[in-house]
């Protein structure tokens, strides 16, 4: 499977309307589960656009596990409230369709996050709030 390079600083800050809104996010067993099988504990989801079928955007998943200089983390920090911070480098597998729409230039939007598996897909109003350009994503090493 091809791969992009992603460069990102960014943090934010999710609030849910009332505790156990993501019921696996405060999980010690959805977390083990990562361990155990390797999976990422956290991803920062994005979408392109896709001229080809716009029904079926292509898809972009930048996990902690694919940092190769800096990290990514995402904490609790209440009962609705939890935190995705992201520094560094990033080398990402994707499909060959986004390897060559980042080629003619596209910029992926974000459209949601994970935390042990479990995916938070971001309002139209959230996707504004977060999509604030900290991110480079390239076909070339960064």
């Amino acid at each position: 499977m091809p791969f992009i390079y992603v460069e990102a600083n960014d943090e934010f800050i999710i609030e849910f309307p009332e505790p156990d809104y993501m019921s696996s996010w405060d999980s010690a067993s959805a977390e083990e589960i990562c361990e155990k099988y390797e999976h990422p504990k956290c991803t920062i989801d994005f979408i392109i656009e896709n001229p080809d079928d716009p029904i079926q955007p292509m898809l972009i998943f930048v996990a902690d596990k694919e940092a190769y200089d800096g990290n990514f983390f995402s904490e609790k920090l209440s009962a609705t409230c939890y935190r995705f911070k992201i520094h560094g480098k990033f080398r990402t597998n994707v499909h060959k369709k986004v390897v060559e729409a980042i080629k003619e230039g596209a910029k992926p939007k974000i459209d949601g996050v994970t935390r042990f598996r479990e995916g938070h897909v971001f309002s139209e109003d959230d996707r504004q709030a977060f999509n604030k350009g900290k991110w480079v994503f390239s076909v070339k090493k960064l």
